[in-house]
């Protein structure tokens, strides 16, 4: 079935989409990311184990049911991290299919007939955190 096959790929970090039929008049948009973000560091900054805490929650914090299930379905790296940091629970929201929040960012299909469909996917930003990345500033 499509859901034993979803289920092989998630458990694997294969990536996958669920779609799902858009609702008429609804469409993706991207949302406030300000909380997407692990801050600025200075050239030389020395990380420590509360480093790695902090970015641990932040990215808990950050990564709503939507879009762990879009994590879990990107695959690769992307799904390790979210794995580690979510738990196997992840495994089962990335199985239900795209996300019905409000604040939706994702891929939008159209096919000939003007059906629209719809799957969650990660923002740049989103990656970003996921990844770890601190934004460093050099002073020049």
């Amino acid at each position: 079935t499509r859901l034993e096959a979803a289920s092989y790929l998630a458990l694997r970090g294969m990536p996958f989409h669920t779609i799902a039929r858009m609702t008429p008049g609804r469409r993706p948009r991207e949302y406030d990311e300000s909380h997407w973000d692990l801050g600025v560091r200075l050239v030389g900054h020395r990380f420590t184990f509360e480093d790695y805490r902090v970015y641990q929650d932040r990215l808990r914090g950050a990564l709503t049911r939507g879009k762990w299930r879009a994590a879990m379905a990107a695959g690769g790296i992307v799904w390790r991290i979210a794995l580690e940091v979510l738990g196997e629970e992840a495994i089962d929201v990335a199985l239900e299919g795209p996300s019905e929040e409000d604040d939706l960012f994702g891929q939008l299909w159209r096919t000939t007939r003007g059906d629209d469909w719809f799957d969650d996917v990660l923002s740049e930003r989103e990656l970003e955190l996921i990844s770890g990345v601190y934004r460093v500033y050099n002073r020049t």
